[in-house]
């Protein structure tokens, strides 16, 4: 296994380097089910798993027991399993550096209905479940000290009261609007004084912050279902008390969430963004609402920055994936220092209630997005004035999303999927640098973010890049199809029932004229009714078989790109068995006839064999 081969070699490379101050006790060839492994397992949680690994060209499931334990007195950091997409020398320098200090920094995660550090909660129908902590928690745990905040009353910043130390370096608020008011009006208290706080907010929040991305990179499907657990609901199920108003913190922080008013209500927007990164991807050319924000690249003389450069945060990243996230713009009167670090390029918008009410149907989502309104900022960093508690200040990272630290983003930096697609998402990373920028450690930044060049042929990658922007192309225009066909149902229904529609209106104005036409009304209504529901039905049907019929062409035009993708790998290797072996034999000739023409020189021809 590289990952192991590139473990043992930094471990003995660090023995070295570190001298006395490090002692390395290397543990190799053991049974995965013997004593060692027993005592590595009760004393430092250290299991074995079972992996997929290739020997001689075959699949095989083994026990392999790869892990770490770093000690320093009565500090501990343990890395279970090193998974073979794992950044390892950023891990082992981390282990030992938080080791060795003499004190870690602290995380405070305030409880939400996020449950980010897991729990159990009560669904609508009854049932309870329990919801497992982030694995991004336990990312922070290797490095910080993490504590749950409850602010059921005002808690303490201070370790002391010449205010010197602050309680928590930095504090974590996911998902503010799942609060009871009077635990977010203490947060805000804190926020006030300048403690430094990470702040992610989502109008459209699918489940808890363990929400798995159920891409083709995970299990080769389509389809995506959605188990939604913060929205649907006034009451939060935390505590079952309504939830926190939001505008007293946006006001505080001098920034609004992009939204538009329905009703005398505010329907939270969320952000839209064409795929133009990942053309290979069929589900990321469907859901446009996964956005994915690249660091630019220079286009002529037009640069445009969708990831900070100089900003610790994003300076060293390349990519990130934001799920269905919402976008925030700064007040006019903005207060503090509005630093965008991550914005899309040009992006719409689709509100959140006709998301609902699309019933998840990709023509009707399709139909509800609006054009694309310009960037959007996704991310910033809003700072400013106090910070030792002495007035009024702010230093806050507001990321308007929350599946941004979803588990899938983990599972994908530590076992890349082998699949069609090759993701490169650092959210990760992302995350990490937001802790370590508000906490003020900058040590790792550089490290974290190496990542290992991969070579590819770039013949091949055109032509594959070429082959689906293809498919893409076909599979707009059966899905634009679809639309057309929908429709067309809708306005035959219009047409047919415009006569029963001006009866009706007719009848209503004589009624408001005094007429006795109340039963006549009230039959040609529910006549309309009975069609209106029959042309749902129909319309229901209609959708159904289309629906069918797109995935029978998406099936049918993937099929085809993956033939000619491979049509065209088999020419190349073709090309690369036959041609290699040209060139010398070109030079053997070569050689052979020039030795030849010269050992006949100064030879008599009578000499010459004729």
């Amino acid at each position: 296994m590289q990952i192991r081969y590139e473990l043992v070699n930094l471990l003995k490379e660090f023995d070295v380097i570190g001298g006395d101050n490090i002692q390395l006790r290397l543990h190799e060839n053991i049974s995965p089910f013997g004593e060692e492994a027993i005592l590595a397992e009760n004393k430092y949680g250290i299991r074995v798993q079972r992996v997929t690994t290739r020997s001689r060209g075959a699949l095989r499931d083994e026990d392999v027991l790869l892990g770490v334990a770093f000690s320093s007195g009565l500090e501990r950091v343990v890395i279970p399993f090193f998974h073979y997409g794992m950044p390892v020398e950023y891990e082992l320098i981390r282990s030992i550096t938080t080791v060795a200090a003499a004190e870690r920094k602290t995380i405070g995660i305030v409880a939400t209905d996020a449950l980010i550090s897991g729990g159990r909660v009560q669904l609508n129908d009854g049932r309870a479940t329990a919801v497992p902590r982030a694995k991004i928690v336990a990312e922070l745990e290797k490095q910080f000290n993490v504590v749950d905040v409850v602010p059921n009353e005002a808690f303490e910043l201070w370790t002391d009261e010449t205010k010197t130390k602050r309680r928590f370096d930095v504090l974590m608020l996911v998902q503010p609007s799942k609060m009871n008011p009077l635990g977010l009006s203490f947060v805000l208290d804190a926020i006030k004084t300048g403690q430094p706080t990470v702040i992610f907010e989502d109008p459209a929040a699918f489940g808890s912050a363990n929400y798995q991305w159920p891409l083709e990179m995970v299990q080769d499907q389509e389809n995506l279902n959605y188990f939604p657990l913060l929205q649907g609901t006034s009451q939060n199920r935390v505590t079952g008390q309504v939830s926190a108003d939001l505008r007293p913190l946006w006001n505080f922080l001098g920034i609004q969430t992009v939204a538009q008013e329905r009703n005398k209500r505010e329907i939270p927007a969320i952000v839209w963004q064409k795929n133009s990164y990942y053309p290979q991807s069929l589900f990321l050319n469907k859901h446009l609402e996964y956005v994915v924000v690249r660091k630019a690249t220079a286009s002529g003389t037009n640069l445009e920055v969708t990831l900070d450069p100089q900003h610790q945060v994003t300076g060293s990243l390349n990519e990130l994936a934001f799920p269905y996230p919402g976008a925030i713009a700064p007040l006019p009167n903005q207060r503090w220092d509005f630093i965008p670090l991550v914005r899309t390029a040009k992006a719409g918008f689709l509100w959140f209630e006709d998301f609902e009410s699309s019933r998840l149907m990709e023509a009707e989502i399709r139909r509800m997005r609006t054009g694309e309104q310009g960037p959007q900022y996704l991310a910033a960093e809003i700072s400013g004035g106090a910070t030792d508690g002495s007035g009024e200040g702010a230093r806050v990272i507001y990321v308007a999303d929350v599946e941004v630290l979803g588990d899938y983003f983990v599972d994908l930096r530590n076992r890349p999927a082998k699949s069609s697609v090759d993701y490169r998402f650092e959210n990760v990373s992302f995350v990490l640098n937001i802790f370590d920028y508000l906490s003020g450690e900058d040590r790792y930044t550089n490290i974290r973010n190496k990542r290992p060049q991969q070579f590819t042929l770039r013949l091949v990658e055109d032509e594959r890049e070429r082959e689906w922007v293809q498919v893409n192309e076909k599979m707009n225009a059966a899905r634009k199809n679809v639309e057309n066909t929908l429709a067309q149902v809708r306005q035959e229904f219009e047409e047919a029932t415009q006569p029963l529609v001006r009866n009706i209106e007719d009848l209503q104005k004589r009624r408001t004229q005094g007429e006795n036409v109340a039963a006549q009304l009230e039959q040609l209504i529910g006549t309309y009714q009975q069609r209106q529901q029959e042309e749902n039905q129909r319309l229901q049907q209609e959708l159904t078989v289309q629906n069918n019929r797109l995935q029978d062409e998406e099936r049918l035009i993937r099929r085809e790109a993956e033939n000619a993708i491979q049509k065209i790998q088999r020419g190349y290797k073709v090309m690369a068995v036959l041609l290699p072996p040209i060139p010398p034999l070109i030079l053997g000739l070569i050689v052979f006839t020039r030795r030849r023409l010269r050992e006949r020189e100064g030879v008599s021809k009578a000499r010459l064999r004729s």
